[in-house]
């Protein structure tokens, strides 16, 4: 399923199955559910939460630094289980035991 927010601040949530979230410009708070899900959002800071189900989720036009900051939370206490390492411009956060990778 795709979902489009349009321009303003949003907050999206996705449950299960395979979707695509479009923030659009503002600042915008977008929730992976269960499922490979695509989290994408315009102009603004934006929110990517991740819980513990998520599948193998791609986040698109992720911008930590400048004016505008992007910033990834995770959910139910998956921060401790997270193991990061750097593949030539890509980020892949697996959870370990788990078979799913996120790459940004």
């Amino acid at each position: 399923m795709d979902l489009n927010g349009g321009a303003g601040d949003d907050i999206i949530h996705l449950l299960s199955g395979n979707n695509h979230a479009y923030g659009g410009d503002g600042d915008d708070i977008l929730y992976s559910g269960i499922g490979n899900d695509k989290l994408e959002s315009g102009i603004g800071s934006n929110v990517y939460v991740l819980g513990k189900n998520f599948g193998k989720d791609e986040i698109i036009n992720f911008n930590p630094n400048g004016q505008d900051k992007d910033v990834i939370k995770f959910t139910d206490g998956i921060y401790e289980l997270l193991r990061a390492t750097s593949l030539i411009k890509t980020l892949v956060r697996t959870i370990r035991n788990e078979p799913n990778a996120k790459r940004i």
